[in-house]
């Protein structure tokens, strides 16, 4: 880190210790992070988050934005934790949380007349049409993958369209995602596969000068971890155990 940036922090630190406030910006992301009906923030994460934060005797404030934005904000100062960003996406001195919590649980996708039925590997797909979001950042196990054929996309909503008008022969995307955003006329067009294909674990970033809550974020995942709390979320959630989507996990 540059002197100049050191300063910075420095600067910054104390006004945020002295507010007792952490600023934190996600993107909503429902079961993780989001606002519900009633305008509360809400979430596996919100709860999580909360139980460092009291830890360390802070309050905690939400804003949810894009990621871009949120990193715009953070580089200005507006904003003390990102949550959740995977490790290329780190700002610079930027404090990564090491126990995974939350994960970007990936299952297969296809049209309603597929022949597949189950997921048993990746290799079922060998030559087939896969959706590929352009602004994606998929696991590595499915990166790697050089039997495919991919078919670009903007985002979430053209991948599916593709999908439904048989553009393509699978997606891998995120089960709490599709339910809550797709139409249920669109969901009753596809199958979803089962069990999960690939996992990816999003860090939260937390902003130099705040390495004690960072530690209060891990201590608080390895509790959920040994109570079996997370593992509870995943197997109600995604219907597979926190060990099984560890283990399709880069």
């Amino acid at each position: 880190m540059s002197f100049h940036k050191l300063i910075i922090v420095v600067l910054l630190w104390p006004a945020v210790a002295q507010a007792g406030v952490v600023k934190v910006c996600a993107e909503a992301w429902p079961p993780f992070l989001y606002r519900d009906g009633a305008g509360q923030t809400a979430g596996m994460a919100a709860n999580w988050i909360a139980q460092a934060a009291s830890q360390q005797h802070v309050r905690v404030q939400y804003q949810f934005l894009s990621l871009q934005a949120c990193r715009r904000l953070a580089a200005s100062g507006g904003a003390d934790v990102l949550a959740f960003t995977p490790n290329k996406d780190q700002l610079d001195g930027w404090l990564l949380t090491k126990q995974p919590m939350v994960f970007w649980v990936l299952s297969a996708f296809v049209p309603y007349h597929s022949p597949h039925k189950t997921f048993t590997g990746l290799s079922q797909f060998s030559g087939a049409r896969v959706g590929w979001g352009q602004h994606y950042r998929y696991p590595d196990r499915l990166v790697l993958q050089r039997s495919w054929s991919h078919v670009p996309a903007y985002d979430a909503e053209e991948i599916f369209t593709l999908l439904i008008r048989n553009k393509i022969d699978v997606v891998f995307d995120d089960e709490r995602y599709v339910a809550s955003t797709l139409t249920l006329q669109s969901r009753r067009q596809m199958r979803v596969l089962r069990p999960v294909a690939a996992s990816l674990s999003q860090p939260v970033a937390v902003r130099p000068g705040l390495a004690a809550f960072a530690r209060a974020l891990d201590a608080e995942a390895v509790r959920w971890q040994r109570s079996g709390q997370l593992d509870r979320f995943y197997l109600s959630q995604y219907g597979s155990s926190l060990a099984a989507i560890r283990a399709v996990g880069d």
